[in-house]
């Protein structure tokens, strides 16, 4: 058996330590999901320009086929 009774006040330090803790834990999730949304929409930029880019290569590549027959 312990030596004393405890209290909750005992554990005030640990306590407020705990809930620093747990702020400092909701923060770095908070920036974690910013960093999330942010790749989500620098995918999206990606794909977008992936897409135009092969429409581009596309007329381009039509476009010296064409030259190339002129020439002929």
């Amino acid at each position: 058996m312990l030596p004393y009774k405890l209290r909750w006040g005992d554990f005030e330090e640990e306590k407020n330590a705990m809930k620093a803790w747990a702020a400092e834990l909701s923060l770095q999730l908070a920036q974690a999901r910013l960093r999330v949304q942010d790749l989500e929409r620098l995918t999206e930029v990606r794909v977008e320009a992936d897409s135009q880019l092969n429409e581009l290569d596309l007329e381009l590549n039509l476009a010296l086929h064409r030259a190339k027959e002129a020439e002929a």
